[in-house]
């Protein structure tokens, strides 16, 4: 999609509507990321108080080095606790960061090199 196809009206410019697509982008993520994990946790911990009431434990929940990587079953389904189910929470600002860094590095590096490419226009 082009530029030209983008109708943003006559109150925003284009910058400020790439600044309000990238601060949407970041809530709507957070959001996201945020109920997945929240739902991984509350299942973690429901199963952390299903063992303890299971083995009669007369505390609940399990210290995480004993909950950690064991398995419950609910229904037929197997739950692990696994960490890396986590999902990282990435923003624009964060993505942008990286590539502005990348920009000027190879600015730097294009710099020192001799310039190497071949022009098809006429010299004349």
């Amino acid at each position: 999609m082009s530029a030209k196809d983008v109708r943003i009206g006559d109150t925003m410019s284009l910058q400020q509507a790439r600044v309000e697509a990238g601060i949407n982008w970041d809530a709507s993520e957070a959001a996201r990321v945020g109920e997945h994990n929240l739902s991984l946790v509350v299942c973690w911990a429901r199963v952390r108080l299903y063992r303890s009431v299971a083995a009669g434990q007369s505390s609940v929940g399990a210290t995480a080095s004993q909950a950690s990587g064991r398995t419950a079953a609910f229904g037929g389904v197997s739950i692990v606790e696994d960490h890396r189910q986590l999902v990282e929470l990435v923003q624009i600002s964060r993505l942008m960061d990286n590539v502005l860094k990348i920009a000027n590095d190879m600015k730097i590096i294009s710099a020192s090199r001799p310039n190497t490419f071949v022009s098809l226009e006429d010299d004349e």
